[in-house]
């Protein structure tokens, strides 16, 4: 399935910066908000493509997405079935990660966890990295099926 981070040109040069990787960094998303009302810090992304989102659902979603320039695709091997369950949790060699649905409509938090929780950045393998970019340029190969995130988008998040 494929996930979305949506970003400013500075954050993109700054994520983008290292050849081979891309830094993605787990942050506090609400900055400006009361402790006790703001998530969790992590590494936000959408199941919604620059193309599936709304107006109302970009500014919803969080991330910079309804003033983005820049879009992030990663292909990562989660199913609907599993989000469905609130949290799935991905191993490789390289790092443990988990994407923990937390708003709607269809906001997701990925964490490292186990030994990985050390590490500064989120180690997405090369396959899981497909392409980064200008949002208008973002082929809609790269689109989830329209039916799937609509039921993504319905659900709510677990309490």
């Amino acid at each position: 399935m494929y996930f979305y981070h949506f970003t400013s040109a500075t954050a993109y040069n700054s994520i983008t910066s290292v050849s081979n990787t891309w830094k993605c960094e787990e942050r506090q998303p609400q900055k400006q908000s009361w402790y006790s009302e703001q998530h969790q810090q992590g590494f936000y992304v959408t199941c919604m493509s620059p193309t599936q989102l709304s107006a109302k659902a970009g500014r919803k979603t969080g991330g910079g997405v309804s003033n983005a320039t820049h879009v992030f695709v990663f292909n990562l091997n989660v199913t609907e079935k599993g989000l469905k369950k609130g949290s799935v949790n991905l191993q490789n060699t390289a790092r443990s990660i988990s994407i923990k649905h937390v708003g709607s409509p269809g906001k997701y938090c990925i964490n490292n966890i186990g030994i990985s929780k050390q590490e500064p950045y989120i180690a997405f393998s090369p396959e899981e990295r497909i392409w980064s970019g200008l949002v208008e340029d973002m082929s809609r190969d790269y689109n989830n099926n329209d039916k799937v995130v609509a039921r993504m988008i319905a659900q709510s998040p677990p309490t």
